[in-house]
C-alpha cells in the first residue's frame, strides 16, 4: 500500500505545472515592449524621448522613436552584453548603437520600470538619480 501511495504521488510530482498566465510570467520581466513616459537629463524633465518604445529582447533593444522626432532619430538596435537580476539594483549592460557600452541600473514594479544609464561615465549608476550625470527614464510595459 505504502509503495502504491508513494509511485503516486511521485507520479503527481513529476507532471508539468499548470501553464504560467503570459500576463503573469512577464510582469516583472525586463524582456518585452515598454513606452518612456517620462525622461529626465541634466536633471530637467524633456518631452523629446516620450512614447518611444523600446523592444527589449533576449540579445538586443530596438528602440523605435516617436514619429515627430523619427528624421532627426531613426529607429536603432543596441547590443545587450549582460543583465544581472540578481543585483541590487538590477543591471543591464549594452553596446548602443554608436558602439558605446553603457552599465545601466535599473528597477521593474508591476507594469512600471525605471532605467538610469551614465551620461558620459563608463561607471555604472549606484543610485536611481535624475541629475546631470545621468539618463533617467520612467516606462510603462506595453501590452502585447
Amino acid at each position: 500500500m505504502r509503495l502504491a501511495l508513494l509511485a503516486i504521488a511521485f507520479a503527481a510530482a513529476s507532471l508539468p505545472a499548470a501553464p504560467v498566465p503570459k500576463e503573469l510570467k512577464n510582469s516583472n520581466r525586463l524582456e518585452g515592449t515598454w513606452e518612456v513616459v517620462e525622461f529626465r537629463m541634466n536633471g530637467q524633465e524633456t518631452e523629446i524621448y516620450k512614447g518611444a518604445r523600446w523592444k527589449i529582447g533576449q540579445e538586443a533593444i530596438d528602440i523605435e522613436y516617436p514619429e515627430a522626432i523619427r528624421a532627426r532619430y531613426p529607429s536603432v538596435s543596441n547590443k545587450i552584453n549582460g543583465v544581472d537580476r540578481s543585483a541590487s539594483p538590477k543591471c543591464l549592460d549594452y553596446t548602443n548603437y554608436l558602439g558605446q557600452d553603457r552599465k545601466a541600473i535599473y528597477d521593474i514594479v508591476g507594469d512600471k520600470m525605471i532605467l538610469s544609464i551614465p551620461t558620459e561615465t563608463p561607471d555604472r549608476p549606484k543610485v536611481f538619480q535624475a541629475d546631470e550625470t545621468n539618463l533617467f527614464y520612467t516606462f510603462k510595459r506595453v501590452k502585447e
